[in-house]
């Protein structure tokens, strides 16, 4: 399993938040989308698949459901 951070394609600076730290994230663009073509949110945890296509989403901003997101786990590791 891996984790990625993806920011949304703007004007903010990750720079502060990724620097000095080993961090996965990546900015999305023009050319791709993702956070249009996904739908996505601020606070957003998105899972993809085996294969690396989405899979599900759950947004983060009112709560963190540990127990909705073991189970998303879950049904892809039984993929």
């Amino acid at each position: 399993m891996r984790i990625i951070g993806v920011g949304k394609n703007n004007s903010n600076d990750v720079t502060p938040m990724v620097e000095g730290r080993v961090l996965p994230f990546v900015k999305d663009s023009d050319t791709y989308n993702v956070w249009e073509h996904w739908e996505s949110q601020d606070r957003d945890l998105i899972f993809l698949d085996k294969e690396g296509y989405f899979y599900s989403k759950l947004n983060l901003n009112s709560q963190f459901p540990e127990g909705d997101i073991v189970e998303i786990i879950d049904q892809i590791l039984d993929q």
